[in-house]
């Protein structure tokens, strides 16, 4: 799911305007740290976080090839693959120190506001509209 998000966005990056692409990119890094800061707001609100990890489920798919083997004939048949499945699984976090990193995490935001901010006006300075 995150790479079939990735490339949407890089689709959509690709289409944007040039002051569009410097604004995004000025505002990447602030982005990022909202991010962490609702993950870390959630881990506090649930006492606990989320690690993703990746099983693998046996699933019956169509593959390619001959029969029996033989991988020059033709036709289809059914065979395992082992899809791989991302899972969230649970942790304990210690919440003093989640605290404390989102308390880091809000100061940085306000010194990366303010490049932000810097950065989009030189991006609307650069690439007026």
């Amino acid at each position: 799911m995150k790479r079939l998000c990735l490339s949407a966005l890089l689709l959509l990056t690709a289409c944007a305007t040039p002051q569009q692409q410097c604004v995004d990119t000025a505002t990447r890094d602030l982005r990022v740290i909202d991010s962490l800061i609702a993950e870390t707001e959630g881990n506090l609100a649930r006492g606990f976080a989320y690690v993703e990890t990746t099983t693998f489920t046996p699933t019956m798919q169509f593959c390619g090839g001959g029969w029996g083997g033989n991988t020059v004939g033709f036709g289809t048949q059914m065979c395992w693959v082992n899809q791989p499945t991302p899972i969230q699984q649970p942790v304990a976090i210690d919440v003093n120190a989640e605290k404390a990193k989102l308390n880091s995490l809000r100061q940085r935001r306000v010194q990366q506001e303010r490049a932000a901010q810097a950065a989009l006006a030189q991006c609307q300075a650069q690439f007026p509209q």
